[in-house]
C-alpha cells in the first residue's frame, strides 16, 4: 500500500481507469468543493479533500455531524468518488454521442449523457471491482433512505405522493431501460436509441446526485445528507480505515511543517505560506520530452567530487578477508585489504527555488522541465546524508518539498501542479531560502534560484534585493542563478541566462561542477 494520501488515491483512479499517467492528470484540491472531470485527449479528474471545520468534516458541500461520529462515511464518499471517476475514464466515451447532441439543448442533453454514462460505470464496477461496488450500492440505498425523510418532513402528503411516485417511476423505468442496453452489447446505436427516449421523457432527469458522483448541485435535500452514515465492509473498509488514518496524520505533520515556514517567513512581504497543488499526470507529460535530459543530469552529477582524497584513505573501512591474506603471505606492503563503505563526498544542502510569477509565462513550462531535471540531480547527489528542499514563490510562497521530506510521487506531483501567476518577491525568497539554509549544519550549501531576476510587488523591493543577497553572502551561501541577465552576474556566486532546456542543464552540470572543485 502506497505511503502517503495522494500516492494511493492515485494508484486507485490510475489502476481502475487502466490508462497510463500520461493520460490522466489528477489532483486532490484542497480549494474545490466538488468532484469533478472534463473529458478531452487528456482526461482531467479533481476531487475534494474533506475538510475539517471545528468538529465537523465537509465533504462534497455536505456539512456532516460529529467528526468521529461521520468519520468512517465521509471516507467511505471520498474512496467511492475515486472508483466512480475511475471507472468515467475508463468507459466513458462522449464522442458516442457527438453527432446526437447537435440539435439538442446541451443541459438537457448532459444530464442524459450523464445518467446512461453513470450506470455503464456501475456496470464496470460490478464486473470488475466488485467489493467497492456493493458498498456504493449500499451508499446509494442509504442516501434514498434519507431522500424518503426528506420528502416525509418538507413536502405535504399529496406533494410526497407525487414526488415518491415520480423518483419510483424514475428508478424503475431507468433500470428497464439500462438492462435492455446490456442485452444489446452496450453498442453506440443503443446508447444513442436510449439518449432520445430519455431526452423526451425529461421529468426522469431532474432529480438529486448521490454525494460521491461529480459534478452535483446541492438541492433543498442536500441538508439531510449530513446524517448519512455508511458502514463499509472487506477490503473497502481496510482502504477506508487507512486513508483516514493518512489523512489525520498528514494533517499534523503539515500543521508542523507550515509553522516552521511561517518562522521563517516573519517579517518578509509573502502573503501566505502554501502548499503547491498535485498533480502526476502533468508531471509525467513534461518528462515525457525529457527523459534522456535527466539521465545525462543524474549520470553526470553523481562523477563530481567535492573533496580531496586524503593519501592514507585506503587504510581504513571493512576488511577484505581474501586481500588480507594475500597482504600477509607475500609481505608486499602495496596491497590494500580495506573496503571503502561510503563515498568520498562531503554532505551538501540545497535549496532549489522556483519563481512562479505572471513574468515567467513565456518560459514557465520550460523552467518547470528544468526544475524536474534539477531535482533528480538533487535526489542524486544528496541520496546518502545530504539534504535539499524545493519550493516555488511569487507573492506566495509555495512548498514542494521540504528538507525531511522524502522525494517520492507526491513531490513529483507538487512539480506537475505549479503554476505560474502574480507578483515576483524574489529578495524574500532568498532571504527565507537562506534562512532555512542557516538552520544546516552541512558546511556546503547552496541556493538555486530559478528566475527571470525581475522583483515587483512592493515598494523598495530593489533595496531589499541588495540586502537578501548580502544575507546570503554573509552566511556562506553559494547562490547560483539560473534564467537572469549577464547583467546581474555580479550579485551571485554564478549565473546564467536561459535559452533553452538542454543548455541550461549543461550550463547547471558546468557551474556546479565548478564550485565544486573550488570549494575542495
Amino acid at each position: 500500500m502506497k505511503e502517503n494520501l495522494y500516492e494511493l488515491a492515485t494508484n486507485i483512479v490510475y489502476e481502475v481507469a487502466n490508462k497510463e499517467k500520461l493520460g490522466i492528470e489528477f489532483t486532490l484540491s484542497k480549494s474545490d468543493k466538488f468532484s469533478k472531470i472534463d473529458y478531452g485527449d487528456i482526461i482531467k479528474i479533481s476531487v475534494p479533500y474533506p475538510k475539517q471545520i471545528q468538529d465537523k468534516l465537509e465533504y462534497q458541500g455536505i456539512l456532516f455531524e460529529n467528526i468521529d461520529s461521520s468519520f468512517s462515511s465521509v471516507w467511505s464518499l471520498f474512496l467511492s468518488s475515486l472508483y466512480h471517476l475511475g471507472a468515467h475514464a475508463a468507459v466513458t466515451d462522449y464522442s458516442a454521442y457527438k453527432n446526437w447532441t447537435k440539435t439538442k439543448s446541451p443541459i438537457l442533453s448532459s444530464k442524459v449523457i450523464k445518467i446512461i454514462e453513470d450506470f455503464r460505470v456501475k456496470e464496470f464496477l460490478k464486473s470488475q471491482y466488485s467489493n467497492p461496488y456493493q458498498n456504493i450500492e449500499m451508499i446509494e440505498f442509504s442516501c434514498q433512505l434519507l431522500y424518503h425523510r426528506f420528502l416525509k418532513n418538507e413536502l405535504n402528503e399529496k406533494q410526497q405522493i407525487k414526488t415518491q411516485n415520480l423518483l419510483k417511476t424514475r428508478i424503475n423505468s431507468i433500470k428497464k431501460d439500462m438492462t435492455d442496453l446490456i442485452l444489446d452489447n452496450d453498442s453506440i446505436e443503443s446508447r444513442v436509441k436510449l439518449a432520445d427516449k430519455l431526452y423526451h421523457n425529461r421529468n426522469l432527469l431532474d432529480i438529486w446526485e448521490y454525494p460521491y458522483k461529480e459534478n452535483i448541485r446541492p438541492t433543498n435535500f442536500t441538508k439531510y445528507l449530513k446524517y448519512f452514515k455508511h458502514e463499509p465492509n472487506g477490503e473497502f473498509s481496510n482502504y477506508v480505515d487507512k486513508i483516514g488514518e493518512m489523512w489525520i496524520n498528514e494533517l499534523k505533520n503539515e500543521e508542523r511543517i507550515m509553522k516552521k515556514y511561517e518562522k521563517y517567513a516573519e517579517d518578509l512581504h509573502f502573503d501566505r505560506i502554501a502548499l503547491s497543488p498535485e498533480n502526476l499526470g502533468k508531471y509525467f507529460q513534461l518528462r515525457m520530452d525529457s527523459s534522456n535530459l535527466i539521465k545525462k543530469i543524474r549520470n553526470q552529477v553523481k562523477m563530481i567530487t567535492n573533496s580531496l582524497e586524503d593519501p592514507n584513505t585506503e587504510d581504513y573501512g571493512h576488511i577484505e578477508m581474501q586481500k588480507a591474506i594475500q597482504a600477509v603471505a607475500s609481505e608486499t606492503q602495496g596491497i590494500s585489504y580495506f573496503e571503502q563503505d561510503q563515498e568520498l563526498r562531503y554532505e551538501e544542502s540545497w535549496a532549489i527555488v522556483m519563481d512562479t510569477s505572471a513574468s515567467m509565462k513565456i518560459q514557465f513550462q520550460d523552467l518547470q522541465r528544468f526544475l524536474m531535471c534539477i531535482a533528480e540531480a538533487a535526489d542524486q547527489i544528496n541520496s546518502k546524508g545530504g539534504k535539499w528542499a524545493i519550493h516555488g514563490f511569487n507573492n506566495d510562497f509555495v512548498l514542494i518539498k521540504d528538507f525531511k521530506e522524502r522525494y517520492n510521487d507526491k513531490v513529483r506531483a507538487r512539480i506537475g501542479g505549479l503554476k505560474n501567476s502574480g507578483l515576483s518577491f524574489i529578495p524574500d525568497a532568498m532571504k527565507l531560502a537562506t534562512r532555512m539554509l542557516e538552520d544546516d549544519i552541512n558546511e556546503r550549501r547552496y541556493l538555486f534560484l530559478i528566475t527571470d531576476g525581475y522583483s515587483i510587488g512592493y515598494h523598495e523591493i530593489d533595496q531589499e534585493f541588495q540586502s537578501a543577497v548580502k544575507l546570503a553572502s554573509r552566511a556562506g551561501i553559494n547562490v547560483i542563478a539560473i534564467g537572469v541577465p549577464d547583467g546581474m552576474s555580479k550579485y551571485f556566486t554564478i549565473s546564467f541566462p536561459h535559452t533553452e532546456v538542454r543548455k541550461t542543464v549543461a550550463n547547471f552540470i558546468n557551474a556546479y561542477s565548478s564550485l565544486a572543485q573550488q570549494m575542495m
